[in-house]
């Protein structure tokens, strides 16, 4: 079978020039077009003709090299380079070599702390399954009691060791860490302490009472399972409910509300065993609310 030409995902595959003469001599063999005896030597008059449309289709296969290359800003340069760099909002300065100036689109040398990316290289971590964290910029201990110029990273799933080191990797030295969990992680000759919260599950059960109607559609309205599901995906979801946050009405109430032809008409909760209220229940910073939609209770009045 040939091998495959263009865009692969090992890169762009060039066809080279005697590759495509060799294409062309065959096709031309074909008995619907010449036939096998005829004669395409380089010193034939076909053979020159065949010469002459293969630089062409060479001049367009590395066309299209050039066309890819200009995408990547390791391989640009010039003024496609500058285009690129527009991506980023940058702009190349006053004598800046394309050397130079690649070396800043692509961070070279440089990384990258921000919040996001941090949290992402921790949920890449293998067996991670969520994460998150408190930030306490300020000069004061926060309500939660996390001390300032403090992160406080809570993650489920993944190894102790492997959570700590992308931790590392990824936050500048300096900065305190708090947690129940604490690695030393040693590095270049450098030993630096690492904390992080593994976060303890507290269980709790949700009663909420609602009055269902059909929608301007006369379509069913939503089911307890698609209420249960609707709570499920908000509050303990990857954008829910966090370490050391409170639970609130409003907090369950919101997605039921949002489901069609739900009406919530009471709502109360609290810890799996205790009596149920609808006040707000609140964890503490190594904890976090657990809810299942076993223990999410609906009725309908």
């Amino acid at each position: 079978m040939p091998e495959p030409f263009g865009v692969l995902p090992t890169g762009f595959n060039v066809k080279q020039l005697h590759e495509i003469i060799q294409e062309i001599e065959t096709e031309n063999a074909q008995a619907a077009v010449f036939g096998p005896s005829i004669i395409q030597t380089a010193q034939s008059p076909l053979g020159q003709i065949n010469a002459l449309f293969g630089d062409y289709a060479s001049d367009i296969w590395q066309l299209a090299l050039a066309v890819y290359q200009s995408y990547d800003p390791d391989q640009a340069d010039g003024l496609r380079l500058d285009v690129l760099a527009k991506l980023r909002d940058l702009e190349r300065m006053p004598g800046e070599t394309d050397i130079a100036f690649r070396k800043r689109i692509t961070n070279v040398g440089k990384t990258d702390i921000s919040i996001t990316y941090t949290l992402n290289q921790i949920l890449a971590v293998e067996g991670v399954e969520w994460v998150s964290v408190r930030e306490n910029s300020s000069a004061e201990i926060t309500d939660l009691g996390i001390p300032p110029n403090t992160l406080a990273f809570a993650v489920k799933g993944g190894t102790d060791e492997a959570v700590a080191q992308a931790i590392y990797d990824h936050t500048v030295a300096g900065i305190g860490l708090i947690g129940n969990t604490q690695l030393e992680i040693s590095q270049t000759g450098y030993c630096r302490s690492i904390g992080f919260i593994r976060p303890v599950d507290v269980p709790v059960d949700v009663h909420i009472t609602v009055r269902a109607s059909g929608d301007l559609c006369d379509c069913a309205p939503a089911s307890a399972a698609d209420i249960q599901a609707a709570i499920i995906a908000d509050l303990m979801g990857a954008c829910g409910l966090r370490n050391g946050d409170t639970v609130t009405v409003s907090k369950v109430r919101a997605p039921a509300e949002a489901l069609p032809g739900i009406e919530v008409a009471t709502v109360t909760f609290g810890k799996t065993g205790a009596d149920m209220s609808d006040l707000p229940l609140s964890v503490g910073l190594f904890e976090r609310v657990a809810m299942s939609a076993s223990r999410i209770y609906v009725s309908f009045e």
